[in-house]
């Protein structure tokens, strides 16, 4: 009947019904469509469907059929040989638009765009200026960037081509992309020529949640995105997916081991069958399809979250009632001892420990109580200990929790190695104290050991490269416009045809000091490049120490009306390379080439006799000064860890200010240097170096054994302090030559400075 809002499904549903098994036809309502490779195919397949309408008595309106033609129009778009693609009514109405004036004409607009969204590439960054004017709380005000996109919209819309036929025979590729600000996918077929085709464009712009997954999780976002995008052409049919992100190709192996989130994307596409393909970056159809879209609130994995997020609600351990204590109590066999015990006074073995409690102990409706408190059978010590840790609480609490309900022997040392075994309370604990400081020996000769690092990008768009040598503090600086590793060398290259070669480059990780142009440099030249342990900026300490100088006159020089910075930079290195230093007690230019540097201040002082011995005594008497006195100040301990631990890593950087402090992925301790760990990841198998500090020990036993283990148990007595965790991080760094250090300084570090400092006078 006419007016019944489900009409149309019944409608539908009736002539599939009646046309069921007839190949060739497409359906929709009262539209049918007939096609067929060759005539002889055409004419037999529409004779079948005469003979079917007319066995249900279906009738047609012979003026408006249409027999035996190359071209038709069907549910507005045009088929052909060469493909599909929106009628020219779609188009034109799009071409003759106006420019919108009201938010509900602007809605209009899009809403016909979006109709040939398929047929243009980009459709979600060429509309995003656009969309701009529909956000909540946004004032429809038409600016100049929302008429350009208009006509670029309008443009691209006229210029629109024949998108492909889907065929099941021909080879299906499936191109996918991922940037910070979107994704994006092309869907292909090649036919037995080797001709490639297009059959559809999709873009998706991220939400605030997906842009702050790092590079690999998007780039498999994209790939999960786009082959549900496209399900209805990918499910059953095996295609290639292609990717500029290498990893994805491990990652989807059966075999890998990949983070949670990625793993269960793996799990997700195990119903279609697809084969992951590398391809560099620069050749990926779909890179500005991720690149140019905009920003979206609506993400795309939402129930995921919602899943896990119910699996944690329905982990919290159930409660424990008296009526299990009193069952778990008859059932277990040395409380049942303990009962004869209290009784009659004979304290065997296997009970003696409770003796010196023995006042205290005595049996209340089937349970032993300690006073008013519970003793707890070993079957449900567990479930107790996981009840008490709900809300996470620390040692301190949560024993105070326990004890006043429950007891049993051993009870803190086992809620001590319980706190430590919880992942989660070990990930958002800060770290523990740092280890005591290494001071590195002063080399023996000038611009021996060098070290370097970028301070900037300033706000002007320049970078410094700082140059710091280790034996007499001379610094050297050199602005740089732009930071390539090409660049980097050439600039090195001409400070040392002035200065010399070193011996020694020290620097951090940074992408030119890594990279390849750097190595050649230094193998043909013969410098030993030393890189600092990752995230931890004090093993370079010289450098990191001038930057932070250079900071500080480039700020004033910034407040300074009319002022060069590059002048008062120049100026600042000729004050510092001319004045003592205060460890060393000469002037760097002396160190350096004998003499003190002419300034703007008078003097009458001739040639320097240089007594490097005695400078290279004080030098180390002031640093062992120092690291005592900054690691009482910092409370400075000795690492526990060994090798063969497991530990986590503290995070590099945080999302937000929920993000824990250690990140989930667990490493092994493969070596010990110093202050510096080398670790290796338990699922990936990569290396990493990080400053000991940075790594926190966690406990890998099951929770019985953990709650068992009778090493070093001991008899509650009071609070015990918590224990002070360690903490990590997360960036894989190639092998390099270490730091040099030495030993730290010894106990007796007070008399040997007193000896040092008399030789020197």
């Amino acid at each position: 009947m006419f007016g019944v809002s489900c009409a149309p499904e019944i409608f539908q549903k009736t002539m599939e019904t009646i046309l069921a098994g007839l190949n060739g036809i497409i359906i929709y309502l009262d539209d049918i469509v007939v096609f067929g490779a060759t005539k002889a195919e055409h004419d037999k397949r529409l004779r079948e469907l005469l003979k079917r309408l007319e066995q249900y008595g279906v009738l047609l309106n012979n003026q408006k059929c249409i027999y035996g033609v190359n071209e038709i129009e069907f549910l507005g778009h045009v088929l052909n040989a060469e493909g599909v693609k929106p009628t020219e009514t779609r188009i034109k109405a799009i071409k003759c638009f106006r420019e919108p004036d009201t938010v509900s004409e602007l809605r209009s607009f899009l809403g016909l765009v979006t109709y040939v969204g398929r047929f243009v590439p980009n459709l979600a960054g060429k509309t995003g200026p656009l969309r701009k004017l529909l956000r909540t709380g946004s004032t429809f005000r038409w600016k100049p960037e929302q008429s350009v996109a208009f006509r670029e919209i309008k443009e691209a819309v006229c210029n629109i081509g024949y998108l492909g036929f889907f065929n099941r025979v021909h080879r299906t590729k499936l191109v996918t992309d991922a940037s910070p600000e979107g994704l994006g996918a092309v869907l292909l077929q090649e036919n037995e020529k080797g001709e490639t085709r297009i059959i559809a464009f999709a873009s998706k712009a991220l939400s605030d949640l997906e842009r702050k997954y790092f590079q690999t999780e998007r780039e498999a976002l994209a790939i999960v995105w786009a082959v549900e995008k496209f399900s209805l052409y990918l499910l059953g049919t095996r295609f290639q997916l292609i990717t500029d992100c290498k990893a994805l190709k491990y990652l989807f192996n059966p075999r890998s081991r990949p983070c949670p989130r990625i793993e269960r994307w793996v799990l997700r596409l195990q119903a279609y069958d697809y084969e992951i393909c590398y391809e560099p970056g620069s050749s990926n159809l779909a890179d500005s399809l991720s690149r140019l879209s905009v920003r979206s609130p609506k993400a795309f994995d939402t129930q995921t979250d919602s899943y896990i997020r119910q699996l944690v609600n329905h982990s919290i351990s159930d409660a424990v009632v008296l009526s299990d204590v009193v069952q778990a109590t008859k059932n277990d066999t040395n409380l049942q001892e303990l009962v004869q015990a209290l009784e009659t006074d004979i304290w065997p073995e296997s009970v003696k420990a409770y003796k010196q409690f023995k006042a205290e102990l005595h049996m209340a409706a089937g349970i032993i109580m300690r006073g008013d408190r519970l003793v707890i059978p070993e079957l449900l010590r567990s479930q107790i200990i996981a009840c008490a840790h709900d809300g996470h609480p620390g040692m301190t609490v949560m024993k105070r929790r326990l004890r006043q309900k429950v007891w049993w022997l051993k009870m803190d040392n086992q809620v001590e190695k319980y706190v430590k075994s919880c992942n989660l309370c070990t990930m958002v604990s800060t770290s523990g104290p740092p280890e005591p400081m290494e001071r590195t020996r002063m080399p023996t000769k000038a611009w021996s050991e060098v070290a370097i690092d970028f301070l900037g990008p300033l706000p002007n768009g320049y970078s410094l490269l700082v140059l710091v040598d280790y034996f007499s503090r001379f610094a050297e600086v050199i602005v740089m416009k732009q930071t390539t590793a090409e660049l980097t060398v050439k600039a090195l290259f001409e400070t040392f045809s002035r200065f010399g070669i070193p011996d020694v480059l020290r620097s951090d990780h940074g992408p030119q000091f890594i990279s390849e142009a750097m190595k050649r440099f230094c193998k043909e030249f013969g410098i030993q490049q030393q890189r600092t342990t990752p995230y931890w900026p004090q093993a370079n300490g010289e450098v990191e120490r001038m930057n932070n100088t250079i900071l500080k006159r480039l700020r004033i020089s910034q407040e300074t009306q009319g002022a060069d910075w590059r002048w008062d930079l120049r100026n600042f290195l000729l004050m510092y390379n001319s004045t003592p230093h205060s460890t060393t007690g000469v002037a760097p230019s002396v160190l350096m080439f004998g003499r003190i540097l002419r300034d703007k201040l008078p003097s009458v002082t001739g040639e320097v006799e240089q007594m490097t011995e005695g400078i290279r005594d004080r030098d180390w008497s002031l640093k062992l000064q120092a690291a005592e006195l900054a690691d009482r100040r910092r409370n400075a301990k000795e690492t526990t860890l060994k090798v063969g631990d497991a530990v986590i890593a503290k995070r590099t950087t945080k999302e937000h200010k929920l993000a824990s402090n250690f990140g989930s992925e667990l490493f092994d301790v493969i070596s010990l240097s110093g202050s510096e760990a080398k670790i290796r990841s338990k699922s990936s198998g990569k290396m990493y170096y990080r400053n000991v500090s940075h790594l926190k020990p966690v406990v890998l036993e099951t929770q019985e054994n953990v709650i068992d283990d009778p090493e070093n148990q001991r008899e509650d007595v009071g609070d015990d302090p918590d224990v002070v965790q360690q903490g990590i991080g997360e960036q894989e760094i190639s092998e390099t030559t270490r730091d040099r250090r030495v030993a730290r300084p010894p106990k007796y570090l007070k008399d040997y400075v007193r000896i040092i400092n008399s030789d020197s006078k």
